[in-house]
């Protein structure tokens, strides 16, 4: 099983996941092409996906994989092919779960996210977790900010449950 964190910047996925981690003992994996040159990330990013369709008989979790890729590329209208995510999801359809923050973090001027793209990313997350749940992906959806992050992971675990998963 795959969980994998997604969501706006700033709303606590690297925490949350690394602490998720932690507690319940399976391998984390991060992703980030935030400084990787334009032209390489699709090559990662497929590497990447194929890699995660092949470990998908472990349980382990992800900070971000698809969905960020996906939300970016329309936000920032990015010309890179990105066919080859709907590809992969739909063969790791039943073995991952995406946890989605959509709540709105509190806003500073040292978040990652440029201002003038903040509601459009947070509209397109929006949008495509509604289209993962209408094409039948398990999705937890985090939309309030909780006292702790401990809070928070015993929300999600809880959550995971209720699908059936062992999270020990």
């Amino acid at each position: 099983m795959i969980i994998v964190f997604e969501g706006l910047d700033g709303t606590g996925k690297t925490t949350t996941a690394e602490m998720f981690s932690d507690r319940t003992g399976w391998p984390l994996t991060k992703m980030s092409c935030a400084s990787t040159h334009r032209y390489a990330i699709e090559e990662m990013s497929k590497v990447y996906n194929y890699v995660l369709f092949d470990l998908r008989r472990f349980n382990f979790v992800s900070d971000r994989a698809f969905l960020s890729t996906i939300v970016y590329h329309k936000v920032y209208r990015r010309e890179f092919d990105i066919s080859y995510i709907y590809d992969t999801l739909e063969l790791i359809k039943n073995d991952v779960i995406f946890v989605v923050f959509l709540y709105e973090q509190y806003r500073t001027s040292d978040n990652i996210i440029r201002p003038e793209y903040y509601d459009e990313i947070a509209s397109s997350y929006k949008s495509v977790v509604k289209d993962l749940i209408a094409k039948q992906y398990n999705v937890i959806t985090v939309e309030k900010q909780f006292e702790t992050v401990e809070d928070r992971i015993d929300y999600i675990i809880a959550e995971l449950r209720k699908k059936g998963v062992d999270v020990g």
